[in-house]
């Protein structure tokens, strides 16, 4: 049973991670949550929100590094590369970048996010990054089964990893990929949800409690449009526009791109809330390659850069301080 006092005890437990070493300030919040069931297991309902996979590597990596703050740093900073090198990869399948392009300036826009800090930090950012940019480079190759593998790895590792079913369910069909090939690898891609829902049942006797315990501690599913709209920020409007934006942009180039960034205006339409969402749209991916892709050959791009730079540099000592706005 949940209680006022238990709530409380935990939720102070957050403001930072007590470690004796200077990277413990890239451990807060979250962050914390992940470490802790990392080194625990799932102790109570309060545990249930987070997805497993990321927790577990930490612990995998636990008993090479010996520390669960360095070991999920690493997971972070490793993935990271990951995510890169995939990001990369799908820009030159798009033709988005050649042999001679600074691939810098290029994959700027991505890891200079505002928000892409939580890539670098005890999240799960950086790891479903990865993941999620693999499934996405193996639909646009066709190759459906890594691609449904690394789907269903994304979803054992964070919430939105059901938008990559609909995401690349509709990069196959516009690749012309088999109807079958598409059913194989979208039911492949689901078992990581539906693995994490199992295990629900099993220890929370709830399918769903990933769901519930997010209605306790940040209040989701419980919509209330006129404190959306009165605790909204300068970073959320900006967000939504750039969304709507490249869900334009893409409209006639790749509908899959476009229909993937405005699921994600689902998050505080449905959650009634902008809790995460700062944070999850750091996987809009078609945003930073509208940005480049718009930007490129003109001079206004490096300005842009600079200024996410600088979002980038302020969203870091706000967390490093032990505040998170989302």
């Amino acid at each position: 049973m949940r209680n006022d006092a238990m709530i409380s005890a935990r939720l102070g437990s957050r403001v930072h991670y007590a470690f004796a070493d200077p990277l413990s300030i890239l451990a807060h919040w979250d962050g914390i949550d992940y470490i802790n069931i990392a080194k625990y297991g799932y102790r109570s309902l309060l545990d249930a929100g987070f997805f497993p996979l990321y927790p577990l590597t930490i612990r995998l990596f636990h008993y090479v590094f010996g520390s669960y703050l360095i070991s999920a740093l690493v997971v972070s900073w490793l993935s990271l590369v990951g995510g890169i090198y995939f990001y990369i990869k799908i820009m030159r399948r798009l033709g988005l970048v050649g042999k001679t392009t600074n691939l810098f300036f290029a994959i700027a826009p991505f890891v200079l996010f505002p928000t892409a800090v939580f890539m670098i930090v005890t999240y799960t950012e950086g790891l479903f990054a990865f993941l999620a940019l693999a499934s996405i480079y193996y639909a646009l190759t066709k190759r459906y089964y890594l691609s449904g593998i690394f789907m269903a790895l994304a979803g054992l590792t964070h919430i939105t990893g059901v938008f990559l079913i609909i995401l690349n369910g509709l990069i196959l069909l516009e690749e012309k990929v088999g109807l079958k090939a598409v059913v194989k690898s979208l039911a492949v891609g689901s078992l990581g949800v539906l693995g994490f829902m199992i295990f629900s049942f099993i220890r929370f006797h709830n399918f769903l409690e990933f769901l519930k315990s997010q209605t306790h501690l940040h209040g989701w599913l419980k919509a209330n449009y006129l404190t959306l709209i009165s605790h909204t920020s300068y970073l959320n409007i900006l967000f939504v526009i750039l969304l709507i934006a490249s869900a334009v942009y893409f409209w006639k180039k790749r509908k899959s791109f476009a229909i993937y960034a405005l699921l994600f205006l689902l998050i505080p339409v449905i959650g009634g809330q902008w809790g995460g969402f700062n944070r999850y749209v750091i996987m809009a991916f078609p945003i930073p390659l509208m940005i480049y892709d718009m930007l490129k050959e003109k001079q206004i791009y490096v300005l842009a850069i600079m200024l996410t730079a600088i979002f980038w540099t302020y969203t870091l000592l706000q967390y490093a301080a032990g505040y998170i706005s989302s």
